[in-house]
């Protein structure tokens, strides 16, 4: 709990654990090492250390896409080869890949293939979601 008449000067340093948001994440840190207010119980952590940190999260990142992409390939061979966004959801386990930020006008559910297509004004694709992708064995 940060006080407003604290200004941070008593600090001494910890192993924490804390939730912290970091590269569009919510990452817990366990047991590292960060300077704490003994007034205000306020965390600071080393500058070096968080770039490192937000590093290998966009690097993990970058390989998820890849397994995403490798398992949407197997249900959509003309998967698209740019495209402007890809959220996963693990909770409806389907893969969203958003190719431009039209609004969408119409959407279109290919039954035998488990994918919703929208589409904006002109009939062009704006995303695709593929439904039921199972990526536990990939992830």
């Amino acid at each position: 709990m940060k006080y407003e008449d604290c200004y941070c000067r008593n600090t001494k340093r910890e192993k924490v654990t804390q939730e912290i948001p970091l590269a569009g994440k919510k990452v817990l840190l366990k047991n590292v090492m960060a300077r704490v207010c003994q007034d205000c119980g306020e965390h600071f952590y080393n500058g070096k250390f968080i770039m490192k940190l937000e590093k290998k999260l966009l690097v993990s990142r970058k390989k998820a896409e890849r397994k995403w992409i490798r398992a949407a390939k197997r249900r959509l061979p003309t998967f698209p080869q740019s495209w402007f966004k890809l959220r996963y959801s693990r909770d409806v386990k389907s893969l969203l890949v958003q190719l431009s930020r039209e609004p969408i006008q119409i959407s279109k559910h290919d039954l035998e293939r488990d994918i919703v297509f929208n589409f904006d004004v002109r009939g062009e694709t704006v995303s695709f979601e593929i439904l039921n992708l199972q990526l536990n064995r990939f992830l």
